[in-house]
């Protein structure tokens, strides 16, 4: 997510985070079938956080980089990106193969970023072929 709306989302939940939870939910479903019903799923299923722990918990996601604990993590890993996600486009898939060259990368092609609840069925799939071709099914 580019870093100016990362700080806008940042402003928004300090100033009004029950709207700034519900542009969120629209955002993490952008692209998806049912984007307006699945977004009220996900905003039903948020937990009720103070204004305080959102707002430190944007802070802490702003800060987070985890390159270095992926590239010493010595395990088979896969990672799946959706084809639709409005927060972390499928191309991104690119740079962590450029990072991580050995891992395995899957696409949910017609998906939000709320792809685990969108399509879990394609998400069960995809892991499961990979367990199978790492060994582990």
């Amino acid at each position: 997510m580019p870093a100016q709306d990362f700080d806008a989302f940042l402003a928004g939940c300090s100033v009004d985070p029950d709207a700034t939870l519900k542009r969120f939910s629209l955002l993490c479903t952008q692209g998806a079938q049912d984007s307006r019903g699945l977004a009220r799923l996900l905003k039903a299923g948020a937990p009720h956080s103070s204004k305080t722990a959102l707002v430190d918990g944007l802070k802490i996601l702003q800060q987070l980089d985890t390159r270095s604990a992926l590239q010493t993590y010595r395990c088979p890993q896969l990672h799946l990106f959706a084809g639709l996600d409005a927060f972390v486009p499928a191309e991104a898939a690119g740079d962590l193969l450029a990072l991580l060259p050995d891992v395995e990368v899957g696409l949910i092609e017609q998906a939000s970023h709320a792809f685990l609840l969108e399509n879990p069925h394609a998400v069960a799939a995809a892991i499961q072929a990979f367990l199978h071709e790492s060994g582990d099914d």
